[in-house]
């Protein structure tokens, strides 16, 4: 029976000892479980981006061989059309028009070997498109593959860091409330033999220290918790704004008014800049530089707000503040904070302008 009462009384503390943990690291373990589920957001994002982008593109490529072939096939049937005319007119002329079909013939053959040349070119490019599209594809499918390992691998170690801390405080806690209990069981025995009260009042002071100990890990959790994140190091908040200021170079073009085709959505702008888009020719013929991708979502969504919108938006500014960087210090960026400055700025300037007016004081009429 002894041995059960020692039993039960270990699991008493293992009970505690798991409660006080808890209350010390649950909010961090909290934090990496989110961290974790955005992670694997934004790689279901990218993927679904990358896929989207060369899907157009190869669909494009491979339907347009078929009316493109019949287009080249079809010209080459009105060049046999024109010689055959050109054959019977003249068979009516005899030996005098002998000089002229060889240099007729001449000139036929060119046409068709040009036509062909032109065919199997045309062919030839629609082919390099869907190469181009496919190749582009799965680089930006390998790119968010590499990130979301790298990003779940740190998340795994600060994981596996915070579980050892956790089983390591676990321990010593088991380890200090079995030693304080066997001092108190000592001093039973000692106070029971000697008649007093002291073993009771050493309890009582126990559950008080414990009662203290639990508030004030409570309160430090509390404290922790309204902390917020940890602040972004040189490099990073350096990376960061790297990657915004050029996402926002190249979503202020796609949101310019001016260019020719007017204004691009979006939605377009968001997916060339997601996955990046090679060297292209417009109708015109006029050659454009080739687009880099953007890797940091939170910069490209933050660019894409202030180039449509002409400033960040309150969700996008949360978003920068979690990575440790405050959106203010952002060159060039416009906050929910500068917005709402903004607006009280005027509202005292409108309430000044009334007050001075030749009327009196509003409060005095």
């Amino acid at each position: 029976m002894a041995k059960k009462k020692k039993n039960r009384t270990n699991l008493n503390d293992l009970a505690t000892a798991n409660a006080e943990s808890k209350v010390r690291y649950g909010p961090k373990q909290t934090a990496l479980a989110g961290l974790l589920s955005e992670a694997q957001g934004n790689y279901a994002s990218d993927v679904t981006a990358a896929k989207a982008g060369a899907k157009s593109s190869i669909v494009h490529a491979r339907n347009a061989r078929k009316p493109l072939a019949a287009i080249y096939d079809e010209a080459t049937g009105a060049a046999d059309s024109a010689a055959s005319d050109v054959a019977t007119a003249f068979g009516g002329l005899g030996a005098a028009a002998d000089p002229f079909r060889a240099a007729t013939a001449r000139e036929q053959g060119a046409a068709k070997t040009r036509l062909a040349t032109s065919k199997a070119s045309a062919l030839s490019e629609l082919s390099d498109r869907k190469t181009e599209a496919t190749v582009g594809r799965q680089f930006a499918l390998t790119n968010a593959k590499t990130e979301f390992r790298s990003n779940m691998s740190q998340l795994a170690s600060q994981l596996a860091a915070l579980g050892d801390e956790q089983g390591a405080y676990v321990a010593g806690r088991i380890g200090a409330l079995g030693e304080s209990r066997a001092n108190r069981q000592n001093q039973r025995q000692i106070q029971k033999i000697s008649g007093t009260n002291a073993s009771k009042l050493e309890d009582q002071r126990h559950g008080n220290r414990l009662t203290e100990q639990a508030a004030k890990d409570a309160a430090k959790a509390k404290k922790d918790k309204k902390k917020g994140p940890d602040p972004a190091s040189r490099a990073e908040r350096r990376d960061f704004e790297s990657q915004f200021n050029k996402a926002l170079r190249y979503a202020s073009a796609y949101a310019d008014p001016n260019k020719p085709g007017g204004v691009t959505s979006r939605t377009q702008a968001a997916d060339d800049l997601i996955t990046g888009r090679p060297a292209w020719k417009d109708d015109k013929d006029e050659l454009h530089s080739a687009i880099p991708a953007i890797t940091d979502q939170a910069a490209l969504s933050a660019a894409l707000d202030m180039a449509y919108n002409k400033s960040i938006s309150g969700a996008n500014a949360k978003r920068i503040r979690k990575l440790g960087i405050k959106p203010g210090q952002l060159s060039g960026a416009v906050t929910p904070a500068d917005l709402r400055a903004e607006r009280m700025r005027r509202r005292r300037a409108g309430d000044k302008a009334v007050n001075q007016s030749p009327g009196g004081d509003v409060n005095q009429r």
